[in-house]
């Protein structure tokens, strides 16, 4: 493989996770997968220093990524899309909640 078609280490670890869940949970749907993405993201509300509930919500983001047909690089290149958006936006002070959005 040259070095230019070489996987990226993000590609690797989303490679590893699709193998894993499609051995262990073949028929798990989307939907279901991402239900259990949005208890994992609770559970890291209630504890962010923990470090294992951080890698929870990156695995399931990652596997329910690649159900849907997206792969490490074009997420990162969504990524970097919408910052491009993200960059040209006008954004409101931080709400009650802390929470900020941009002007619509």
């Amino acid at each position: 493989m040259s070095r230019a078609a070489k996987k990226s280490e993000l590609q690797l670890l989303q490679d590893r996770i699709q193998k894993f869940h499609l051995a262990k949970f073949p028929d798990q749907l989307l939907s279901s997968k991402l239900r259990h993405l949005g208890q994992e993201v609770t559970e890291l509300k209630l504890d962010v220093d923990d470090d294992m509930e951080w890698a929870d919500v990156f695995i399931l983001f990652l596997s329910c990524a690649a159900i849907y047909g997206y792969t490490a690089s074009n997420l990162v290149a969504l990524a970097h899309a919408k910052m491009d958006i993200n960059d040209r936006r006008e954004w409101l002070p931080p709400d009650a909640h802390g929470v900020v959005r941009h002007v619509k």
